[in-house]
């Protein structure tokens, strides 16, 4: 459920949420919550990222060989966007963790597509191509779970 944002009331200078439901007006909050900086998510994804890259370095044989630079930069790359993808799911402060993961069965994808690009390294290890494959499905995921609309889950 994705209600739009209405302009701004000449009378109260503020988005008019009269009208709404108590549901429409927790979705209207949780909407531009999704869009703000915020420290905690930052600071997970800070530390994802690092370990992210370890593991896919380790599926895709760089532990035991050395690949060429490209490949080191591309799935660097993917352990970056990989970290943002998982970091949005991180509640922010007052936020419920029900609200931060989503209800729907589709707001479990773009997790899923980290571990798709993990298994897409391990499939040819050291191949630039497939890491270039995998980037591409942990973009998909990072656009799909920034751009969805976020709908407050029912409390029934």
């Amino acid at each position: 459920m994705h209600l739009p944002l209405t302009p701004p009331s000449a009378q109260s200078g503020g988005p008019r949420t009269k009208g709404l439901s108590r549901l429409g007006r927790r979705t209207l909050r949780a909407g531009a919550d999704r869009r703000r900086a915020d420290r905690r998510r930052l600071l997970v994804g800070l530390a994802a990222a690092p370990l992210l890259f370890l593991a896919y370095a380790g599926l895709g044989g760089a532990l035991t060989s050395a690949p060429g630079p490209a490949w080191l930069v591309v799935v660097g790359a993917v352990a970056f966007a990989g970290a943002a993808v998982l970091a949005d799911y991180v509640p922010r402060a007052g936020q419920r963790v029900r609200d931060a993961v989503g209800c729907a069965p589709c707001a479990a994808m773009p997790v899923l597509t980290t571990v798709g690009a993990g298994l897409l390294i391990a499939s040819a290890p050291g191949s630039t191509p497939m890491a270039l494959a995998a980037l591409s499905i942990v973009a998909f995921g990072l656009v799909q779970r920034r751009g969805a609309p976020v709908a407050a889950c029912s409390t029934s």
